[in-house]
């Protein structure tokens, strides 16, 4: 009887919100923005701008490090924006790359994921990868269709994409940057 009581317990400090999460702004929809940031593509010495990206989450973990990001099974969501046209090569091997630095490299599960991105991304076109905490499931979505892959392994795959290792560690902390209150948790 009191071990479901601790566990509950336990659950409830490690999601609980942060006082400083509680002032952040709720979306109509219950997601608090975490942070938002550009990424940028060195191209010949210039950095340019790629894709505008925006990170919600609807409990914040505590505290909001990068790993309890990763780990956190609640509903959360990635929109990314493009800001110039890219080609719908460049953003696979971006996307594949991103799975290879953190250890995923199940082929069949990201053809399946990556399947609706199918014609090159202009600017202005948007897509959004959303985490659904009920369903342990994780989804594309773009204009042109959804994928949805079961299980957290993959969630944590995804999110380790962007919290874990990545190319350009400053879009980590920008994705962070409402949590905390100067730089960017390790």
């Amino acid at each position: 009887m009191l071990r479901p009581l601790f566990l509950i317990g336990v659950a409830l400090l490690i999601f609980a919100p942060r006082a400083e999460a509680l002032t952040l702004p709720k979306s109509t929809d219950g997601f608090y923005r975490t942070g938002n940031g550009i990424r940028y593509k060195k191209v010949l010495l210039i950095d340019v701008q790629v894709y505008h990206a925006t990170h919600e989450m609807k409990m914040i973990p505590n505290p909001p490090t990068r790993r309890n990001i990763i780990l956190a099974d609640v509903d959360k969501r990635t929109t990314i924006t493009m800001l110039r046209d890219v080609d719908i090569e460049d953003i696979l091997e971006g996307i594949r790359a991103g799975y290879a630095m953190n250890d995923y490299t199940d082929e069949s599960v990201l053809q399946k994921f990556l399947a609706p991105l199918t014609e090159d991304l202009a600017e202005g076109e948007t897509f959004r990868i959303s985490y659904d905490a009920e369903t342990q499931t994780t989804s594309l979505l773009t204009r042109r269709g959804k994928s949805v892959i079961p299980g957290k392994e993959f969630m944590h795959a995804t999110w380790a994409t962007w919290f874990q290792n990545h190319e350009r560690p400053e879009l980590t902390d920008e994705l962070m940057k409402n949590l905390l209150p100067s730089e960017g948790a390790r």
